[in-house]
């Protein structure tokens, strides 16, 4: 494969690439050879050298979501990735300061879901066409984020649209440990899904060790959801959740919504899970992209939280409708979601 180890170098090769701050950058890898299951990154629909995912926010001030493909080009439940992308936009954008860097249509479109659609439909086609031609022998599926900028813009329309495109992982063997811990004080009142937090909650994430999710609980002792995952417990038959405001909602959330009530599990979002019932949970589990329903089978209290009853480790029952709820959102995927392989 090749190597390129200039600023020249990249602006001959791809000259709608932007040179990211890393220890890597000297060493970035063109598209020539590269591995099965490598990544691909797209600038505004143009194919771009390779960089690691971690440093596609190491510095942006945008927003983003993670999306997963359903039969390689059905992207799941993408109207409300869409919805995501605009409203954390509109988040960010409710600053004076930060809203005075764009122009009146500009802040319209990146804040209007219909008229950003279009937009990331696009984006969304590209990356799976480009990934498609890079990897033909991948059957399986993509995992896509897409970053959306506008404080620095290459393109004339005053923003861009960078994705990145890579083989989705399977879910772990289930169910998976999680560690419970305070959540930091950055998360408090976050309704944006902007590239900060994945910057934030790399504190936590150091604390996982060999457990899946590290899930947050607030001042009160109430849960709110793990660092890149939704929460679920089951209480005396009843399916609870946190309220949508109070946390960074992920698009399975949506599934789990429509499906819960086929298997005999009422939904009830409300705004407090206290913490200190958990040993009257009849069980619990993450939802996320990648992980769709995950039961969990132990939570370990890290130290930033007292002991419940002198205990920091407590063993999770399996609700048996936990597992008929995993294979009813799995049936049910398709539902919301969008195929993105047509030009559009």
């Amino acid at each position: 494969f090749w190597i390129l180890t200039t600023r020249q170098s990249l602006s001959y090769f791809a000259p709608n690439f932007r040179l990211v701050p890393t220890k890597l950058s000297s060493h970035l890898r063109f598209f020539g050879k590269i591995s099965a299951h490598s990544n691909v990154m797209l600038v505004n629909e143009a194919e771009t050298s390779y960089i690691p995912k971690e440093s596609l926010f190491e510095t942006s001030t945008g927003v983003y979501t993670t999306a997963r493909t359903i039969d390689q080009t059905f992207i799941l439940e993408y109207d409300a990735h869409v919805t995501r992308l605009a409203d954390s936009a509109k988040t960010l954008l409710a600053s004076p300061e930060r809203a005075a860097k764009v122009t009146d249509g500009v802040l319209a479109t990146l804040t209007t879901p219909t008229l950003l659609e279009p937009h990331v439909y696009r984006a969304l086609h590209a990356a799976c066409q480009a990934y498609a031609q890079h990897h033909p022998e991948d059957k399986d599926e993509r995992r896509l984020t897409v970053v959306l900028e506008w404080d620095s813009p290459r393109s004339e329309r005053g923003f861009d649209l960078t994705t990145y495109t890579e083989h989705l992982p399977p879910p772990p063997p289930s169910p998976v440990e999680v560690k419970i811990a305070r959540c930091p004080p950055s998360r408090h009142g976050k309704v944006a899904k902007d590239a900060q937090w994945t910057r934030d909650r790399k504190q936590l994430e150091d604390q996982r060790g060999t457990a899946n999710e590290v899930v947050m609980v607030d001042d009160n002792g109430d849960l709110l959801e793990g660092t890149q995952s939704n929460v679920y417990i089951v209480d005396d038959n009843v399916l609870y959740t946190p309220h949508r405001e109070d946390i960074l909602e992920g698009t399975v959330r949506r599934v789990v919504a429509r499906v819960a009530h086929t298997v005999g599990l009422p939904l009830k979002p409300v705004a407090a899970i206290p913490l200190a019932r958990i040993r009257h949970w009849q069980g619990m589990f993450l939802t996320s992209t990648s992980r769709l329903v995950l039961p969990v089978r132990r939570c370990t209290l890290l130290s930033s939280l007292t002991a419940i009853d002198g205990h920091t480790e407590f063993e999770m029952p399996l609700h048996p409708l936990i597992l008929e709820l995993a294979r009813a959102v799995r049936a049910d995927l398709k539902t919301g979601s969008k195929d993105v392989a047509a030009t559009q």
